[in-house]
């Protein structure tokens, strides 16, 4: 077998190499480089650490070669195009980077040089691939931990029909701002309108959702699934990803459905952003039940509430508190400086849905913004809303009660009698509960954690964790 030239190795743009990572282009050709960068080489189809070196070969006539070279940190394997092999390997099968057709097949040993990100592939692709199968495996990792990124590698794996989906609409939109294209509600997923015969509109099963011919379904968020849903989900007989993070705070009702087993894999290396980032260091502190300590640090800080600036507030993306008391006088006091009337929506205003209307397609937890007020009567408000993340928009009636209410127990009282109506409040400020599977680049987070006594951690590590870019913490 021939050693490689030196015109025949592509060199990597870091120096040294960020990682140990070997290259075979389907040619046969040799190539180095790091893994952030070995996408970028031309026809690079492989790549794996260099410890993984055990090899067997199910249906080539001989071993496959080990390493003949090491150059830097890198081990250089020439692989004749003859000899080319995949989709059998857990390890190889989940490169995104794989070829799609071989004359052999090639199994992979893993071994404990692996990084964490590569297992985790190897092991998601072999349950995948094993028969007969558990239905549901669970990916959990706390916020950072890259459960998306694996996410999305392995649906490229898998190959095929893969379905992306999530509980919220924001969360779906956050899947498809990663590159998980099409990711979309479980609930437009699998559910589908219905008249019953006394015409009254709700949603059922859909028996016909694109899950059927799925391969794979991943779910975001899971922790927010309940039990119904997710035996709807399963009676599909697809297999199905879930990915979740159990330092969250639990759902208000209906613990979660996929949580309530412990992890396939949990994922623990930090890499949404950088180690250094404040943001991540934060979430760190929060989920080990550290105090959050008062501070500047770029685009984040840990503030007085009396020092915040009403500014910073009216920039953020998204307020959040603790408590129904809190959530509804800062709603009131934003209004009141930009200059709206109290209790009235007024077109632009920021609506939050508080009760499912399946048959107007709107959900619980949702954002809308007000377009058009188009008639006031003394019980009934009549609005044309904007979704927050698309151009649909959908007229609402609701009991202008709902924006004057000062409690939870109310609003839910009110939320019951109005069976014809529907349930929405101002919705510049929202719990933390309510922003769970969601994130913005801006964050304004009311420390109220001790309203939470057991779960104050969590409570603490959840709101920090919606925050993207910019964090403001107002501690009392």
């Amino acid at each position: 077998m021939p050693r490689p030239s030196p015109n025949s190795i592509a060199r990597c743009c870091h120096s040294p190499p960020q990682s140990s990572t070997i290259v075979s282009p389907k040619s046969g050709n040799p190539a180095t480089a790091c893994f952030p960068c070995h996408p970028t080489l031309p026809r690079a189809p492989w790549s794996w650490p260099s410890s993984a070196v055990s090899w067997r070969c199910s249906r080539a006539t001989g071993a496959i070669p080990r390493a003949v070279k090491r150059r830097a940190s890198s081990w250089v394997i020439i692989l004749p195009s003859c000899r080319l092999a995949c989709r059998a390997s857990p390890v190889v099968a989940a490169n995104p980077f794989a070829p799609t057709a071989a004359a052999s097949t090639v199994n992979l040993l893993p071994s404990a040089g692996l990084g964490e990100h590569a297992r985790a592939l190897a092991q998601v692709v072999k349950w995948h691939n094993s028969k007969p199968r558990r239905q549901v495996f669970r990916l959990f990792g706390a916020a950072g931990t890259g459960k998306t990124t694996v996410a999305r590698d392995i649906a490229r794996a898998v190959g095929g029909n893969v379905l992306f989906a999530a509980f919220s609409g924001k969360a779906a939109s956050v899947l498809r701002g990663k590159g998980c294209e099409g990711a979309t509600t479980i609930h437009s997923l699998i559910y589908r309108p219905y008249t019953d015969a006394k015409g009254k509109l709700t949603f059922i099963l859909n028996e016909d959702s694109p899950i059927r011919g799925a391969r794979l379904l991943i779910i975001d968020e899971c922790s927010m699934v309940d039990a119904k849903m997710g035996r709807d989900l399963e009676s599909f007989g697809v297999p199905i990803l879930v990915l979740g993070d159990k330092e969250q705070l639990p759902p208000v009702t209906g613990a979660g459905y996929f949580t309530n087993q412990p992890a396939d894999i949990q994922l623990t290396q930090i890499h949404r952003q950088t180690g250094d980032d404040p943001i991540i260091q934060l979430a760190g502190l929060a989920r080990s039940g550290k105090n959050i300590p008062k501070g500047v640090l770029g685009a984040t800080k840990v503030i007085s509430a009396k020092e915040l600036d009403h500014q910073e507030v009216l920039d953020a993306d998204q307020i959040l508190a603790g408590t129904w008391s809190t959530v509804t006088y800062l709603n009131d006091r934003i209004r009141e400086i930009l200059g709206r009337p109290y209790g009235v929506p007024v077109a632009g205003d920021k609506l939050v849905c508080r009760k499912n209307n399946r048959g107007k397609g709107v959900l619980n937890g949702e954002i809308w913004f007000v377009k058009e007020i188009t008639d006031i009567k003394s019980d009934k408000v009549f609005m044309v809303l904007s979704a927050e993340l698309n151009d649909c928009e959908v007229s609402v009636c609701v009991d202008p009660a709902c924006f004057t209410v000062k409690s939870k127990d109310d609003l839910d009282e009110l939320s019951k009698r109005a069976k014809d109506r529907d349930v929405f409040t101002f919705g510049n400020v929202l719990t933390v509960h309510q922003a769970q599977g969601s994130e913005w680049d801006r964050v304004v987070l009311f420390d109220e954690s001790k309203a939470f006594r057991h779960d104050r951690s969590k409570w603490v590590y959840t709101g920090i964790t919606r925050a993207a870019k910019s964090l403001i913490i107002a501690q009392p």
